[in-house]
Parts: C-alpha cells; sequence; structure tokens
C-alpha cells in the first residue's frame, strides 16, 4: 500500500493529465449518445438481433469482442440505445488514448494533442463509434500497434508479451486483421523470436494455451461454416463480386477525398469523409515519408494502408473505416513535418515559434469545430438521418 501510495505521489501529474484526457475523450464521444437520434436504426437492431444468444454468438464468433459485450447488455436488460452504443464509444475512447500514446513516442507532446484532437473530432470516427454495430472494432489498429510498441520499451516484458498474444488472439475475430497481424509478425519476426526465446518455457506454454483457448469457438465455427472462415479473412462471400473490384477501387479513393455514397446512418449526404486540410495533411505525410524511409514505422504505414486499402475494395466484410487510423497516423506526420520545417527556418526565435504553434492549432481547432458541427449538427439534424433512426426493440 505505501510503495502504491509514494508511486502516486511521485507521478501525481501524468496521472492527473491522463485522467483529464480520459474525461475529455469519453465526454466528447458520449455527449447525448442515447438521446442525439430519436432512435435505433435497422443496422444496429439486426446486428442486436444477432446477439442475442450464445448459441448465435458461437455460430458465427466474427466480431466476437462487440458481441459478448452487446450480448451482456441483453442479458442485463439493459436496451436502451445509450447502453448498446456504449461498447463502440468505449472502443472509440481506447483508440483515442492509444493514438495520443502512439504519437507521442513517435513525435512529440504538442503533435501528440494536436493530433488526439483532430482524430476525436473527426465526424467519420464520430458516426463510427457511437453506433450500436461492430464497425468500430476495425478501429482496434490503434491499440495493436501501442501495445506492440510499449512491449519494446517496458521493463515488464511478460505483461507486455502476455497482453500481446492476448489482444492479437481477440482480434483475429475482427474480418481482416489476421492480414495485418502475419504482415507484422513476418515484419518483426526476428525481435519476436528473439522475445520468445528470453521468456521461460512455462510462460511460452501458458501463452500459448492462451491463445488456443481464445481462438477455439473461432476454429469451431470456421470449421462447421466456410462462411465464418471467408469472413474472417475479408473476402468477399462470392467470387463474381471481384469484377467489380477495379470499380471499388477508384469508389473508395473518391469517398475519401471527392464524394461518398449517401448512406444516412454512416455520413450526410455525399460528402467526402475527409476535408480538404485532412487530405493537404496526408499528403504532405505521405511526402515526409521519403526523409523518414529508414525508420520502420515508415514503412509499416505505407503496408498496412495499402493492404487494408486493397481488403476494403474487396467487396466482403471489411469496413473502409479501417484505414481512418492509418490515415491519421499519416496526417500526424504531415503535421509533424510542417511544424518541423517552421522550426528550422526560426531554430532560435521563440515568439516565431509560439506563432508556428499557435496557427497551427487554429487551424486544427477550425478542422475540428467543422467536424463537430457537421456530426452533432448537421447529420443528427437531416431529415434522413431522423427518418433512418426510427426503430425500437
Amino acid at each position: 500500500m505505501r510503495r502504491f501510495v509514494w508511486a502516486l505521489l511521485d507521478y501525481w501529474q501524468p496521472v492527473l493529465v491522463g485522467l483529464l484526457m480520459l474525461i475529455i475523450v469519453a465526454g466528447t464521444l458520449g455527449y447525448r449518445l442515447g438521446s442525439l437520434t430519436p432512435g435505433f436504426s435497422l443496422n444496429e437492431v439486426t446486428y442486436i438481433h444477432s446477439a442475442q444468444s450464445g448459441k448465435q454468438i458461437i455460430a458465427n464468433p466474427v466480431f466476437a469482442p462487440h458481441k459478448v459485450l452487446t450480448y451482456g447488455l441483453i442479458k442485463l436488460k439493459l436496451t436502451k440505445p445509450i447502453y448498446f452504443r456504449s461498447v463502440s464509444t468505449l472502443m472509440g475512447v481506447i483508440v483515442v488514448m492509444s493514438g495520443f500514446f502512439i504519437i507521442k513516442r513517435w513525435h512529440s507532446r504538442k503533435i501528440a494533442l494536436l493530433g488526439s484532437v483532430l482524430l476525436l473530432s473527426s465526424s467519420w470516427l464520430l458516426q463510427t463509434v457511437r453506433l450500436a454495430t461492430p464497425e468500430a472494432c476495425f478501429l482496434l489498429v490503434l491499440p495493436l500497434l501501442w501495445l506492440a510498441s510499449w512491449m519494446y520499451s517496458t521493463s515488464n516484458r511478460r505483461l507486455a508479451l502476455f497482453l500481446l498474444f492476448l489482444s492479437v488472439s481477440v482480434a483475429i475475430y475482427i474480418p481482416g486483421f489476421i492480414w495485418l497481424i502475419l504482415l507484422l509478425v513476418m515484419w518483426q519476426r526476428k525481435s519476436i523470436a528473439n522475445e520468445l526465446s528470453q521468456v521461460s518455457v512455462w510462460f511460452g506454454l501458458l501463452l500459448g494455451f492462451m491463445s488456443l483457448i481464445v481462438l477455439s469457438p473461432l476454429a469451431w465455427a470456421s470449421w462447421h461454416d466456410r462462411q465464418v472462415l471467408i469472413t474472417i479473412l475479408g473476402l468477399p462471400q462470392q467470387l463474381s463480386i471481384l469484377k467489380d473490384f477495379p470499380f471499388n477501387i477508384v469508389r473508395l479513393a473518391s469517398a475519401l477525398v471527392w464524394r461518398s455514397q449517401s448512406d444516412a446512418v454512416s455520413h450526410l449526404a455525399n460528402l467526402p469523409l475527409l476535408d480538404v486540410f485532412s487530405v493537404l495533411l496526408a499528403a504532405l505525410g505521405t511526402y515526409a515519408a521519403r526523409f523518414s524511409w529508414r525508420l520502420t514505422r515508415a514503412k509499416l504505414m505505407l503496408s498496412c494502408f495499402v493492404i487494408l486499402f486493397l481488403l476494403a475494395s474487396l467487396g466482403g466484410s471489411m469496413s473502409p473505416v479501417v484505414l481512418l487510423p492509418i490515415i491519421y497516423l499519416v496526417m500526424v506526420a504531415g503535421l509533424a513535418f510542417l511544424l518541423a520545417q517552421w522550426f528550422s527556418v526560426f531554430p532560435r526565435n521563440p515568439l516565431a515559434r509560439f506563432v508556428g504553434v499557435a496557427l497551427l492549432a487554429m487551424i486544427v481547432a477550425a478542422t475540428s469545430y467543422y467536424h463537430i458541427s457537421r456530426y452533432y449538427v448537421a447529420w443528427s439534424q437531416a431529415p434522413e438521418t431522423r427518418h433512418s433512426f426510427n426503430l425500437h426493440l
């Protein structure tokens, strides 16, 4: 107890800042979670009905992390929209906090704060993590990346390995994530082998046994239903859909920067998923990658984006929202590059350096205001939105 008290006294400032950030993130994502729309959408009702019993989940355990929590709410008879949507919102909080720690590790605290504000206020993120549907699971790329990077910095390697193996095993239940995990394993196979060689035999057996236990429902379901396996791989159920693959690539690229397809549930009218400033930052971040190509993270971001973009264009079970975490990491790289160039021009002028940070903060604030207004005001009050969210359980 004394050690805990002394540790709390030593680290009270970061703990206080962390709690404040958590309150802001949870408050932003949870604001009017159950009352912004008049009821459920058809997608939400259909999904909730698919998780009404344990037999349904075992037969089709795709998105199991989300389904298990939804099933628990049903059993507790908490059937209001705010409760079911809180499952996705919880994942959104984890995603934003993980994004902050990743950006802070890769860049700086200033860039981490600015990047986290951009991610938190994104209308694309808000419309994903405030629905009672499992698409929020696709955003868990960021926590996985944070756990992988944390493993190399913490002194408690056993805890890091245990959490990483557990998270990876759970993440395989998310469509398409198995390819991303295989990429990470192949990329860091020497480091992973080195880490595993330093643990005891019993701990290695514990990791393997835990992974088998977690993945056994998925293996059983895939054995009895081929469609479950195809869904987990992120592939389309019918090969005939592949003929639309080139068109889907163009359509997805257009939805990101130019014009999206109208869907009152997931976004506003035909507006693109990204705003002009975000597109410019992403382009700048891509350009900046040429100067940091020796860093593993630059190659990792490019590889992840290409793989996820192609998988999302197949017409299978992967949602385009899986691109959101990678795009925002690239945007943050562009933000850091822009600020670094300004600092290189004014290396010792504190006033000029402050002006540079203030200008970027103002642009980020304006962009955030646009997205928050787009979601909380324009989208929520649109007649198409009100009509789409009029169902009840």
